[in-house]
């Protein structure tokens, strides 16, 4: 009977260190995905935030810091021209989509930068230069049509900045 009690006890003691084991092995497992979802939301912050301050200045950033959105599955108008603009479907569709693409924002296809919905324009106001354009991206004056493949969403600046070279 007392070797019985012994084993038994001997094999509750195991169990619970198995037990224990097994706990910190999930524990340290949970903290280390944690760590690295907070390292990684760290580092998007930090990206989008230089994306910004960089763009803000009017500084080139090199290439897009989130994938370029790809606007080619929306349908044409059914007139494509060479130097004709977008329709208010194709510019609805190309922002649902781009939304889509960002996590619920609208991003710029160049740098990445969160944009901000256009305000309409006021006398004496400057415009944000974040607010989102739909941009041509083979310019209407260079041959560009209004096919959707030619749609890129930037921020004003960007566009400005486009249009002067």
């Amino acid at each position: 009977m007392k070797a019985e009690k012994a084993v038994a006890k001997q094999l509750e003691k195991k169990a619970i260190k198995e037990a224990e084991e097994a706990l910190a092995k999930k524990i340290a497992k949970e903290t280390e995905e944690a760590a690295v979802k907070k390292l990684e939301k760290e580092a998007a912050e930090k990206l989008e935030k230089e994306a910004a301050e960089k763009a803000s200045k009017g500084g080139h950033i090199e290439g897009p810091i989130t994938p370029k959105t790809d606007y080619s599955s929306i349908p044409d108008p059914d007139e494509v021209k060479i130097g004709g603009d977008f329709t208010k479907s194709q510019k609805e569709k190309a922002i649902e989509l781009n939304k889509t693409t960002n996590g619920g924002v609208v991003k710029s296809d160049k740098s990445g930068t969160v944009l901000s919905q256009p305000k309409k324009s006021q006398r004496g106001v400057t415009p944000d230069p974040n607010e989102w354009q739909l941009d041509h991206i083979k310019a209407k004056n260079k041959g560009g049509s209004n096919a959707s493949s030619n749609i890129q969403i930037l921020s004003r600046q960007e566009n400005r900045i486009k249009s002067d070279n």
